[in-house]
């Protein structure tokens, strides 16, 4: 099913305010793009674990929304470690890996541009949303949908070339045809064991799993 889609870095994750993007772009699925490294570091695993704030209406308000939670890899790593920490925190705040390369399931693209967010932050995106409280579209820009193959085609260019914030004076930019294709293979730092727990995220990823780590993890259940 098609989604109106804020792609964002781990730094994008954690600006002030983000849930006014989400109200206002009416945002179904945020899909997060980033490095193993940064899903791994205190600040990424951080950032995942407070994403389930995402869900919520308003700010303070207990209604639900059905917003997915998504992620990639900027580089489009096709084999990668995370930290046991990464690992259990992406499965616990219901993460998903985005398989879709041709983004037929994108119905909007909308993103936090490196160059829009310093613009309106006067310098400081990180203050962009407090300079500008009620900003959240002005902040964010729609690239457009994914589906036709004119508009997919359309949709990936225009998401390579825009850099996507990511903290102050840094951007990360992403390849939709490598960084959504094929589900990666995970690999977890010690061993899947050490994580203490098995998930291929609803199917999205594979797991580097060993006989033995298998068995370990067996007589823990």
């Amino acid at each position: 099913m098609a989604s109106s889609t804020l792609v964002v870095t781990l730094q994008g994750l954690q600006i002030q305010n983000l849930q006014k993007v989400v109200t206002a772009r009416g945002i179904d699925r945020v899909l997060v793009v980033d490095t193993p490294a940064g899903f791994s570091s205190s600040g990424g695993i951080a950032a995942v674990q407070g994403a389930s704030s995402l869900r919520k209406a308003s700010a303070g308000s207990a209604t639900e929304m059905p917003v997915e939670l998504s992620f990639a890899f900027a580089g489009g790593d096709q084999a990668v470690t995370l930290s046991p920490a990464a690992y259990r925190a992406l499965d616990s705040s219901g993460f998903e890996f985005v398989n879709d390369p041709a983004m037929s399931s994108f119905s909007s693209t909308i993103v936090l541009e490196a160059d829009a967010m310093t613009s309106m932050g006067r310098g400081n995106p990180n203050y962009a949303l407090r300079y500008n409280p009620n900003g959240a579209e002005a902040i964010t820009t729609d690239l457009g949908a994914g589906t036709s193959s004119a508009e997919a085609a359309s949709l990936q260019k225009a998401l390579a070339s825009t850099p996507l914030f990511n903290g102050r004076g840094q951007s990360l930019s992403v390849s939709p045809a490598k960084s959504f294709a094929d589900a990666p293979t995970v690999s977890v730092a010690g061993g899947v064991a050490n994580g203490g727990l098995l998930s291929d995220f609803a199917g999205t990823i594979k797991v580097n799993l060993t006989a033995s780590e298998f068995s370990q993890l067996a007589k823990a259940k």
